[in-house]
Order: structure tokens, then sequence, then C-alpha cells
């Protein structure tokens, strides 16, 4: 690994007497003409301590690169010279250290080329090697172009330096870690925007115990794992020693779905999946999750007292007992089904959906079994489409525009609407609250 010096050059670098060079471009081009004559009377108030402090801390420096400008139009300020003048000084302060000088030919005032400009250059660099990245000379979109490329291209191998105006001590700057810390803030941000918790465990803030139990419960919670969500939630909470009622409620919420004897509840957590996943455009796993919620608003009207009232669930002895029995006591619905010819040895789409059509009706129940039976009707072209795909029977892929012509959208807010479920209160955007707070404090 190669010790590098990146360097913008501006019209403090060189002196001539102590002395700020009028017009860097004219007089440089004379010094440098004449250099042997002049070489005692400079001085490079910026680079040299610069390059004695690599070289003791890290023994020995293999190269130096200068930026220089050498505009189209030619500028009095230009400091092509001045990067010649340091060239030569160089290979007499030290042989073995490289100097390449890196020119640029467009205006270094402004921000958008030179941001383009070092991003060009600093690619062709080996990303192995160590970078100090000198932010003292040169203009201020140089500088804000090298310091931000050099994050973004070396990470931890640059270190930039700044050398006090008047002085020769040259500060290690921490600008590098704190860039480093705001792009990981901003790279949760954006994760937890799209429901990623994954891509946040991979992220060394990872290592901060209460973000990490946070992000655990979360991920843990929308993948159904309730139990190991409830967990990672309580351990949280126990490292911050402190009630919070939004940690209360989550906490309710967890628990109710880990019993999974509140039917209307896992529901209202299937909503909030299949629209994370909607979100996302995970449009087959969108397709499955429907399909699901479907079959559980079915299952739960078929449970309710008005209905059957019985659990739609297998017995001990791995049948479904209490189903079969409660069709085969009532004369009329069985009737009713075997005209159909449809079976109900166990709870199917097609047989629940005959039994609610049958006391919808015969019965005088609640309008709600109706709106039930009406958004099952709307899931017919559904199937046909999830059939083909491969979460189901075949490889066919699920496009938005698939998902767009079912009316995906409409048919989850009537399901919304026939249980009036306050989704809000118990939405992942708490559990994002509760992260994005955690991630302020570090």
């Amino acid at each position: 690994m190669k010790n590098i010096l990146l360097a913008n050059i501006g019209n403090n670098d060189v002196k001539y007497q102590s002395c700020n060079i009028t017009s860097a471009r004219e007089k440089g081009k004379k010094i440098l003409d004449d250099f042997d004559k002049h070489k005692g009377d400079l001085t490079f108030p910026i680079l040299q301590p610069a390059i004695d402090k690599i070289i003791r801390d890290h023994k020995q420096l293999e190269r130096v690169h200068l930026f220089i400008t050498d505009q189209q139009k030619p500028h009095e300020q230009d400091t092509l010279y001045f990067g010649e003048i340091i060239e030569k000084w160089l290979k007499e302060l030290n042989a073995n250290i490289r100097c390449k000088l890196e020119i640029m030919k467009r205006n270094p005032h402004r921000y958008d080329y030179m941001f383009s400009f070092y991003e060009r250059e600093l690619k062709k660099l080996n990303k192995n090697d160590r970078y100090f990245c000198l932010l003292s000379g040169g203009l201020p979109a140089c500088n804000m172009s090298l310091l931000f490329n050099s994050f973004s291209i070396f990470g931890e191998q640059a270190t930039h330096l700044y050398v006090e105006k008047g002085s020769a001590d040259v500060k290690c700057l921490h600008v590098s870690s704190n860039l480093d810390d705001w792009y990981q803030k901003r790279s949760i941000y954006s994760c937890l925007e799209q429901y990623n918790y994954a891509a946040i465990q991979s992220l060394p803030v990872l290592q901060n115990k209460n973000v990490q139990e946070l992000v655990k419960s979360a991920k843990s919670r929308a993948a159904f794992n309730f139990e190991s969500s409830l967990m990672s939630l309580e351990k949280y909470e126990s490292a911050i020693e402190k009630s919070n009622p939004l940690i209360e409620n989550l906490k309710k919420h967890l628990e109710v779905l880990k019993s999974k004897q509140n039917v209307e509840t896992l529901l209202q957590e299937l909503i909030l999946n299949c629209k994370i996943k909607y979100k996302n455009k995970e449009y087959a796993d969108v397709l499955g999750r429907l399909f699901r919620l479907n079959e559980g608003m079915l299952r739960w009207a078929i449970e309710h007292k008005d209905v059957l009232g019985v659990t739609t669930e297998k017995d001990r002895g791995n049948g479904f007992t209490e189903f079969c029995d409660s069709i085969n006591c009532n004369k009329e619905l069985k009737k009713y089904l075997d005209k159909k010819n449809i079976e109900y040895k166990k709870p199917t789409l097609m047989n629940m959906s005959a039994i609610i059509q049958f006391f919808i009706d015969n019965k005088d129940i609640d309008d709600k079994f109706r709106d039930i039976f009406e958004i099952n009707k709307s899931f017919t072209k559904a199937s046909e489409l999830r059939n083909k795909s491969i979460i189901a029977h075949g490889f066919q892929g699920i496009s938005e525009n698939d998902i767009k012509n079912l009316d995906i959208e409409s048919i989850i807010e009537r399901i919304e609407g026939v249980f009036n479920f306050d989704l809000e209160s118990i939405s992942f955007d708490k559990m994002e609250e509760l992260i994005r707070k955690e991630i302020d404090k570090l």
C-alpha cells in the first residue's frame, strides 16, 4: 500500500522571498525558466508541512498529485507553472517521490465542472492505496470536490489534512468520519422508507445496541415472527430504562399478534404488510398476501356467531370436525351445498364463499357479510393471475400494470372499511419513529 498526497495548488502555495506571487501564470513562468537562480528564494508554506508530517508519521511518501489550472482561455492566476515549480522542488527534496500534474482546463470556480473532474480523475487511482488529501490550497470548488470524491471513492483510505494559515501546524480533519456518519444515517433513513431492515443491519452503525434491537424488532415483525419482534422491543425498553406510550402500544399489539387469537388484528397486520410489498413493487408477494387476506377474511366470517360460529382450524385429530359437523347439523345449508356439488370436508375458498352466500340469502345478518362476499368475488381475476405466477403453479412474473388492472388499492380500502381498521396507530411508521430518534442521538 502506497502513501499518496493529493493537493490542490492555489496562489498561496508558492511564495517568493516570503511574499505571495501576484500573477501566478506570468511570474510563475519566469521563476520556472530560471529555477536554479530563484529556488533559494522559494518557500512552500502549505505543501512542505504536509509532506513533512506524512513522512514523519508514515515513514515514506511515494507519490504526489498536484491539481493545477491551465484554462482554455488563459487566466493570470492559472497555477500551471506553480505545479511545474513544485515538481522540480520535489525532485531535489526527495528523488523517491514521484510527482504527477493533474491539469484542469475548465473554470475552477464552477462546482459542477470541478466535481465531475475530480470524480473522473480519482476513479483512475488504486483504491487500495492510502490517500492524504490536502484541503488548504486551491479554490473552494476544488477543495469541496476533492473532499467529497475522495470520501466517496476511497472511504477510510482517505485522510484529510489542513494547514493553518501562517503556521506549519498540520491538522487531520475528521470530515471523513463525519461524512461517513452522515452517509450511514441517510442510508438508514432511505432504507426505513422502503422498510428494508435487512439492509440497515449490514451498516456499521448497527453496533449500537439500541438501534440493533429496534431494527431486529421491525424486521421480525415484517416477517410475521411476532415473538422475536416482541422480545427485541422488550430488550430495547429495558436498555433505555424509561416508559414510553409508543412502546407500550406496540408491545400490546405484538402480544395480540403473537397469541394468534384475534383474527381481526392479524388481518390488520396482513394489510400493513401487503401495503409495504405494494410500495416496494414486490407484486408477486402482493398477490400472495392478498389471497391470504381473502382467505382470512372468509374464515373470520365463517367463525362469526351469525354464520357457523365454529373454528376453521384443524382439530387435534388433524381434521375439521367442528366445521363439518356444523354443516351436517344445518340441513338447509347441507342441502344447499350438495345441490351445488360443493365439498365441505375442509374449509376452502369455494365452500366458505358459498356458505356466506347462503346466510346472506336466507338469514337476517349484518351487511358486513354481504360486503365480504362482494369483495371475495372481486378476487376472480386475481385468482387467474395468481395461479399462473411463481407464488402458485406457474412461472409468470407480475407487473405493475397487472396489479393496477386488478384495482388492488380499491380492494384493500374496501376491506379496511368493512372492519373499520385503524392502521395508523399500529403502523410500521411508529417503529420507524423510534429508530429515527435513536439514530439522531448517534
